[in-house]
């Protein structure tokens, strides 16, 4: 029976062949990596846009990315960027409000893509809270002259002649108003309702309210005096 002998020179040939596939894999990694790395370096343009209730601008609100800072809101409460990273990547742009005004969340999560205008860029809305509001309450008593307009124990407007009032408040805006209209003095007794009282809620988005009372005034008390009457003599 014939033995059969493998050839010496089959070795260094297979070897050279595994070092080739080897080096060809090397060389596609090495191409997919640059072509990751190239998409990871794409520079995202976006505008961040910080409001506050109801919808108005906040200037001056500070823009962060990967900790460092990228920008301040203008006075439209817009600040325009660019983010490198990946089509489709989340990243986050913190958001540190101004004084007078907290955030209602810590950071704004955004998604990196690209519009097919080349002229328009994303937008990601982003609210910061006032923490004190001016609301302009409007009062309206009808059969109600001069009473005193009052909130948190003061008085801050008096109605006219006609029973009308305006008063400007300055409230916190976390916080429940109460406001009424006082009918303690004795020339105003006669008034219903006695001392009538509106809430409302500061974190409403109206800058404007509206307290109207209807008053009606009642009948003035008549004192009536029977006379007394002597006995009729009868003849």
């Amino acid at each position: 029976m014939k033995k059969t002998t493998k050839s010496r020179r089959s070795v260094p040939v297979i070897r050279r062949a595994c070092l080739g596939a080897l080096a060809a894999l090397a060389a596609i990694g090495a191409a997919t990596g640059c072509a990751r790395e190239e998409r990871r370096t794409a520079s995202y343009p976006l505008v961040i846009r910080v409001e506050s209730q109801p919808g108005q601008p906040v200037p001056g609100a500070s823009v962060s990315f990967q900790g460092r800072s990228v920008g301040r809101t203008d006075d439209a409460g817009t600040v325009t960027l660019s983010v490198r990273g990946a089509e489709g990547e989340h990243v986050t742009i913190g958001i540190r409000c101004p004084e007078g005004f907290v955030a209602t969340g810590k950071a704004a999560d955004v998604v990196l893509h690209a519009l097919e205008d080349p002229t328009r860029k994303p937008e990601y809305d982003v609210e910061c809270r006032p923490l004190r509001r001016t609301i302009v309450v409007v009062v309206r008593a009808d059969r109600g002259p001069n009473l005193p307009v009052m909130y948190l124990g003061r008085e801050v407007a008096r109605t006219d002649d006609s029973g009308a009032a305006h008063a400007l408040l300055d409230v916190p805006a976390s916080e429940d108003v109460e406001i009424s209209l006082s009918t303690v003095d004795a020339a105003n007794q006669r008034l219903r309702p006695q001392n009538p009282s509106m809430k409302f809620f500061a974190s409403d988005p109206s800058d404007l309210k509206v307290f109207s009372v209807p008053f009606q005034v009642e009948p003035e008390a008549r004192l009536y005096r029977s006379e007394r009457r002597l006995p009729i003599r009868i003849n």
